[in-house]
């Protein structure tokens, strides 16, 4: 099964770009998991925080 993106309900909250590296962006979505792109969207990953996300940060400190 490919990869597409972003699934789960449909709904997806607080898009965010990193001001660092634009290929970084995350998601959240309705269903309390989030999503990662390393690769300014073309690819996706799900990761589980166990509770709903209102909103992401980036720390120039810990970039990748």
């Amino acid at each position: 099964m490919a990869n597409l993106g972003p699934g789960g309900g449909g709904a997806q909250f607080y898009p965010a770009v990193s001001p660092h590296n634009p290929s970084l962006v995350l998601v959240a979505c309705d269903m309390t998991g989030a999503y990662i792109s390393r690769d300014g969207g073309n690819s996706w990953r799900l990761f589980e925080l166990r509770s709903p996300v209102r909103f992401f940060e980036f720390d120039p400190l810990t970039l990748p």
